[in-house]
């Protein structure tokens, strides 16, 4: 359970103003054997009501560490265990002494973290709980917030102080760190020139929160903080060949998004394995300057001479949180702080409490369908659609859920609600576009575009545009406004804007610094907020972190909100046998499809007969099945066709993206992705390289493997083992489609 062993003593290393013999005494016990003996001669040492305290998830379990000036008490509550009397009073116990004790001030440097364990995991409450980061005007959980809770650099050793907090991301960090991150809150929170700042600070008491309410934002505190511990710890950087080297300086330049260096922040660090004089060298060095695919790294053990060839370069340390992440969890904070300002807004409520209205005011689709032909006479929109336009409209129901599974028309759909607002008689406020990915809003973009509605703006972030994907937004670049060009003052912002009432951009977005001067010009205002419409698909991509965590859900997932969504019912993307299929093993046979191809040419399976998968990293590729990949796509591409390649597994579309490149005889950029970052687009051909043949692997996802099924247009290849696929993977999604379409479809 525990990482390393307890010691029995620790030295406050931290400050450099204590005497270096000075020791604190460390126990620990278990929730089982807490009695009011033991917890009582542990506040015997507390002065003026300041405790210290901790907390972290153990592999098994959590751990809560109380300080004094000189003691920690350490308390493991193990998971995963019988529920027994002991248990039960020992919990009750600490309740009453400590938790729920007001005349004790429970300082920590992460309240945000504490509550929700102690919340969630020992199922008690907790008052008078001082957050210390909200001191400071640093960024939340960066290493200056901690130093400023601290009581400022000057006091600190500061190589002590970041290998202490380096680790504060960590899903699980040691007792002995634990017991000293508890010690240093209560020396922080004693501090003369703390006191004043610390006493500003909102104390949290969760006993006056609503149960409900309190669960909610626990659970947000909670998925938050794991899902920033689900970011990789290394992370190996796709680096192009051509480099420079001066002066202990090195520009390099990023092959892919998705791996590219970035300015490294805290604890992060840069691995370089380079050629110098013949010989592997290790070194370390620091992202400096990040412009596009370019970025200057400072070499800390600099080489004298040139350095002949980059092996390999490695960010070391997980990214620090993004803005959006940051300021998700400093709302989640204030509201335990002021129990009810956020909670009570009928958004909120309607969507985690409430259930809507059964009520439904869709009109029947001939007066629909009439409305349309005044005002977008070349739009030809199905029943479904013209149901899910109308409920968009209808701003007496504030909440409406649309249902599209893939190809259904899901930006037809948001184009056509959009241009109906802006062109009625009286048109009024503004529209917001927003999606989780850049591809997501820039289709909406061009679905408006290709109806002749330009009166919209695109925002769209300068790491993403920049140097990577200008390509994309050529049909649409007089409506995208970049995040580097936003003005500060509104008058400019205005100008900038010009007049636009429809606003696209990510969510992501919303976070950005510079984003209220936006914000100031087309406001987002919840108290002027009348509709809020979510458009997607639950059977496809899940909410990043649901196969670890396993709890997250996306709004089509909540009972009381799903049955009310409005199902968009035909899909006009794939040939008919694989909408078909689609239709029956994913969507209970609800989806209609409407193509006019309806034989099984559509979709061939290639039996990569001496295909084996193996690992590569924390990935899987298989060589032969990635090599006849290529021939392939040779093969389409000399035919004329537009074609694309999909895998699940990035190691596999890094080696045929690779490949691609030295043979040189297609094309390779833009053509090869990884089936989560393809989700939304589509081309005629699809070639899929499926890679396992020892293990189910990633085909037990049926939404991944949904998306991976439901992008081509007019044929899709699907390389693979065959008797892998009949055999091992008979019981899988695919497995079923080989089965059903028969030996006619094998190569």
């Amino acid at each position: 359970m525990v990482a390393a062993p307890l010691s029995s003593s620790l030295r406050p290393v931290v400050f450099t103003s204590l005497p270096s013999d000075v020791s604190i005494d460390v126990s620990s016990t278990v929730d089982r054997k807490l009695t009011k003996e033991l917890i009582g001669g542990f506040l015997g040492d507390v002065v003026d009501g300041v405790l210290g305290m901790a907390a972290i998830s153990l592999v098994k379990g959590t751990a809560l560490a109380f300080s004094t000036s000189s003691r920690v008490l350490i308390i493991e509550f193990p998971g995963n265990q019988k529920q027994t009397k002991k248990r039960v009073d020992g919990t009750m116990v600490l309740a009453s002494t400590i938790l729920l004790n007001a005349a004790y001030k429970k300082f920590a440097f992460r309240m945000d973290r504490a509550v929700p364990l102690i919340h969630l995991d020992i199922g008690l409450d907790i008052c008078n709980a001082i957050d210390m980061l909200s001191v400071s005007p640093s960024r939340r959980n960066s290493l200056e917030a901690f130093f400023d809770a601290l009581g400022g650099s000057a006091m600190l050793n500061r190589d002590a102080a970041v290998e202490l907090f380096e680790h504060v991301h960590a899903r699980f960090t040691r007792l002995n760190e634990l017991a000293l991150m508890a010690w240093c809150a209560h020396h922080a929170a004693t501090l003369e020139h703390m006191l004043t700042r610390f006493a500003g600070v909102l104390p949290v008491n969760t006993p006056l929160v609503n149960r409900q309410q309190l669960m909610v934002i626990c659970q947000t505190m909670r998925d938050a903080d794991q899902l920033h511990t689900l970011k990789p710890w290394e992370i190996k950087n796709e680096i192009r060949d051509q480099f420079t080297h001066k002066d202990g300086k090195l520009q390099v330049s990023s092959e892919r998004y998705n791996t590219r260096l970035m300015s490294t922040s805290g604890h992060q660090i840069l691995h370089i394995e380079a050629e110098h004089n013949g010989q592997t060298k290790k070194l370390q060095g620091r992202a400096k300057r990040v412009v596009g695919r370019d970025a200057n790294i400072l070499i800390e053990n600099a080489l004298s001479g040139n350095i002949e060839s980059i092996k390999s370069v490695t960010t070391i340390g997980r990214e620090p949180p993004a803005n959006a992440e940051v300021q998700r969890m400093q709302l989640m904070l204030r509201t335990l702080q002021r129990p009810g300002t956020l909670m009570r807004g009928k958004f909120v409520q309607h969507i985690w409490f409430s259930s809507p209205s059964a009520a439904s005011t869709v009109a029947p689709p001939s007066s629909i369908e009439a409305s349309f032909d005044v005002i977008l006479p070349s739009l030809q929109l199905n029943a479904s659609q013209h149901a899910a336009v109308e409920e968009i409209l209808d701003v007496n129901k504030p909440i409406t859920l649309i249902h599209g599974p893939p190809g259904t028309g899901k930006t037809t759909v948001i184009a056509a609600a959009v241009i109906r607002k802006m062109q009625s008689q009286n048109p009024s406020g503004s529209i917001w576009l927003c999606a989780q990915s850049n591809v997501a809003v820039k289709n909406i973009a061009e679905k408006l575009a290709a109806l002749d509605f330009l009166d919209f703006k695109l925002l769209v972030s300068k790491d993403f545009h920049f140097d990577w994907h200008e390509h994309l937004y050529e049909k649409i670049d007089q409506n995208v406004i970049r995040s580097d060009s936003f003005k500060d003052s509104t008058v400019a912002m205005s100008r900038k804007l010009c007049g636009a009432r429809v606003i696209l951009c990510t969510l992501a977005m919303f976070s950005n610094p510079r984003f209220s001067a936006v914000t100031s010009v087309v406001p987002v205002e919840t108290s002027k907020l009348r509709k809020l419409v979510f458009i997607g698909d639950d059977k496809q991509l899940p909410p990043h972190g649901q196969e670890d965590l396993g709890n997250l859900r996306s709004i089509f997932e909540l009972d009381h909100l799903k049955d009310d969504a409005i199902f968009l019912d035909t899909q006009y993307r794939m040939p008919i046998p694989l909408g078909n299929f689609i239709s029956e093993h994913v969507y209970d046979g609800k989806l209609k499809s409407e193509h006019s191809m309806t034989g099984l040419s559509c979709c061939s399976f290639v039996d990569v007969k001496r295909g084996k998968e193996q690992k590569k990293g924390k990935s899987w590729m298989n060589m032969e099945e990635a090599r006849t990949v290529i021939n392939l796509a040779e093969k389409v591409h000399s035919e004329g066709h537009r074609w694309r390649i999909i895998t699940p597994y990035d190691s596999q579309r890094s080696f045929i993206e690779s490949r691609l490149k030295a043979e040189g005889k297609v094309p390779w950029e833009d053509k090869c992705f990884n089936v989560d970052s393809f989700q939304g687009n589509e081309d005629d051909i699809i070639i899929v390289s499926v890679v396992p043949t020892d293990r189910i692997g990633f085909l037990q996802e049926l939404r991944r493997v949904n998306v991976m099924l439901t992008r081509c247009t007019q044929r899709m290849i699907v390389c693979t083992n065959r008797s892998f696929i009949e055999d091992i993977a008979g019981s899988t999604l695919l497995g079923m489609m080989a089965a059903a379409f028969g030996d006619g479809v094998w190569v």
